[in-house]
């Protein structure tokens, strides 16, 4: 298993995470990734910590979150401390086979990663878009269809407090936001639709694991037509006895049988009813 490895320049823990051999995190143009850890630091309190980590997973810079204009290179690394530049824009460009038909725009503004990610098919400039914006993150929508302010806020919201958590964030992974958010931003959003935006944007970094018998199962199927059990029973097979494909390798498998947004719907239903657990990778204290 690969590994991510560093002490923290405030408490001076030592801080690791382990990464099953087939997931990988890309690098940007800097030839570095940006990951976050959050953790109980000096004083007790939790402190987030923004890492840049190179391509051999080596961690080049640290930055307290919360600290404005706080960095510190590591020692034994020659990478000096980075200097403040223009936020980089981020294109999120969709599958040529997937049509987004309800939304014209879609921006985060991550302050923290210092990235804009983007997706604009307007024809105009001057734009009634959606906003909220707060400290780290700000999110501009604006949508095709004649959709309740209040509603589509509440999905903004639902992505900020699951971005907010992410340890890591992928565009393709945006990607796929986008799609499940065209997908259902004309209807009201419910609490599945919140746990589903949250296994999205962690998508990366979470492997599904199945955690009850097959006897237990039957309730499930209940009411379903022979497709719907199909794809249900494939979800959970696949996930039995994994620890180490992620959410979208797991899909990759599948893919030929349902759409993301069906697998993502099934697959957060079952993590509501305790049949699917979520691993999440992220960081823990050396032992």
């Amino acid at each position: 298993m690969k590994k991510i490895e560093y002490q923290c320049n405030i408490c001076l823990k030592q801080r690791i995470m382990g990464l099953p051999e087939n997931i990988n995190f890309n690098v940007d143009t800097r030839g570095l990734m940006d990951i976050i850890d959050v953790h109980k630091c000096k004083g007790n309190k939790e402190n987030a910590i923004l890492l840049h980590v190179d391509s051999d997973l080596n961690v080049r810079t640290q930055i307290p979150v919360k600290k404005e204009n706080d960095e510190s290179s590591i020692p034994g690394l020659p990478l000096p401390s980075p200097q403040k530049v223009e936020r980089s824009k981020i294109e999120i460009i969709t599958d040529h086979l997937i049509r987004i038909r309800n939304i014209d725009y879609f921006q985060i503004n991550d302050k923290i990663r210092n990235k804009i990610f983007v997706f604009d098919q307007t024809k105009k400039n001057d734009l009634d878009k959606i906003i909220i914006d707060d400290q780290f993150l700000e999110i501009q929508i604006l949508t095709e269809k004649e959709v309740q302010k209040k509603q589509v806020k509440k999905w903004l919201t639902g992505i900020e407090e699951a971005y907010s958590k992410a340890t890591y964030i992928d565009v393709k992974a945006l990607e796929l936001v986008l799609k499940f958010l065209d997908d259902k931003v004309t209807n009201e959003m419910n609490l599945s639709d919140k746990l589903a935006l949250e296994l999205i944007i962690n998508s990366i970094c979470s492997i599904p694991q199945t955690i009850k018998e097959d006897t237990e199962f039957g309730e499930i199927f209940n009411d379903l037509d022979t497709v719907e059990s199909r794809n249900l029973a494939s979800i959970i097979e696949k996930c039995k006895n994994n620890d180490k494909n992620n959410i979208l390798l797991i899909y990759n498998e599948l893919k030929y049988n349902f759409s993301f947004s069906e697998y993502i719907a099934i697959l957060a239903n079952l993590v509501e009813k305790g049949i699917i657990n979520i691993l999440t990778i992220n960081f823990v204290d050396k032992k």
